[in-house]
């Protein structure tokens, strides 16, 4: 057999398959839950596809809307004239709305969800969750935001333990900045160790270690401020900070420790050796929910001496005029 004649063969065949997979003239009908009907007037679906292909491999199917418009196309091994349900789906399916929108994708393995499941909005395109499945079990699943940008992603370990992965984007360039993971209950709480990373230009840096027990912060954390660069580490119990903080500033030089469980125990200031500090320390000003709105910028000073704050001044940000101040003895407010 001459090359020419070869290739001419080899044609002929995917040409003649093509064809048969395309000429799909047997006509099945459905109801809205996908039960067979007999006739038309019954159906909200019927499907097209071969009777007569006896074949072992897989073969071309497609659903309709009674519209006219493609509901789902994809392929089955096997096909049951009565019930759905035992008509065994193999491969890639592709799934529209009524607009003829594409809105899932899903891979069979007979009939067993096995491999990728994508959902997306029909009216941009953009995937709005990826599942990823095992013999008909989801080890992983993506969420996206309007954007297409991945925000959440869900994955199953060995031991069964279910990891959640949070991103985070900068609000100017959109770009990944940010990722918070850690081990969640099957009732969706975070639980255990917790871990939050920021990118900084070649790599990615731990800025906050917490610990959960049923969705609330409960034991040891760390949070790292990498503009001001400072640093605090103490422990929660039920979301609400307990006992003793330690508060590092690096630049300043001194360590801010608070027992956030005794209210009257004023706050010390000590240097990296532990001595005693003596000095100022000047940060913008933020502001709580009952404090006044117009301080948001300000500047705060806190004056230290022996350890112990004497005064808190607040600076207007434009005129730098002390608008007021805060006494303190032993560390504890006496006058505003």
């Amino acid at each position: 057999m001459t090359r020419k004649l070869l290739v001419a063969l080899i044609m002929t065949l995917i040409t003649t398959s093509f064809c048969a997979a395309q000429n799909l003239k047997d006509k099945m009908y459905f109801d809205d839950k996908w039960n067979v009907v007999q006739t038309a007037g019954e159906a909200s679906f019927y499907r097209l596809y071969n009777a007569s292909d006896k074949s072992t491999g897989q073969k071309l199917f497609r659903d309709y809307y009674m519209s006219g418009v493609l509901q789902s196309e994809g392929y089955y091994i096997t096909m049951c004239k009565t019930s759905d349900k035992e008509t065994v789906f193999d491969g890639m399916a592709t799934f529209y709305n009524q607009q003829g929108k594409k809105i899932a994708e899903t891979t069979y393995k007979k009939s067993v969800p096995h491999g990728t499941h994508n959902e997306y909005d029909p009216e941009t395109g953009n995937l709005t969750q990826s599942n990823e499945y095992r013999n008909g079990q989801a080890i992983s699943t993506k969420e996206y935001d309007e954007f297409g940008q991945l925000i959440n992603e869900y994955t199953l370990d060995d031991n069964g333990d279910v990891k959640l992965t949070e991103y985070y984007y900068d609000d100017n360039t959109g770009e990944l900045n940010g990722k918070y993971f850690g081990k969640i209950t099957s009732e969706g709480d975070k639980d255990g160790y917790w871990e939050f990373q920021e990118f900084d230009i070649t790599s990615w840096i731990i800025t906050d270690k917490h610990t959960y027990k049923y969705g609330m912060l409960d034991g040891p954390a760390m949070h790292r401020d990498r503009v001001h660069n400072c640093e605090s580490n103490g422990n929660y119990s039920e979301d609400e900070k307990v006992g003793v903080w330690t508060y590092t500033y690096y630049d300043e030089g001194f360590n801010e420790v608070v027992n956030h469980s005794a209210e009257n125990e004023p706050i010390r200031f000590y240097t990296f050796d532990k001595k005693p500090f003596t000095g100022k320390h000047s940060e913008t000003r933020g502001v709580y929910e009952d404090e006044d709105p117009n301080e948001v910028g300000d500047t705060m000073t806190i004056i230290v001496k022996d350890s112990y704050i004497q005064e808190v001044r607040f600076s207007n940000s434009k005129t730098g005029k002390v608008t007021r101040t805060i006494k303190y003895k032993n560390g504890l407010q006496v006058d505003e």
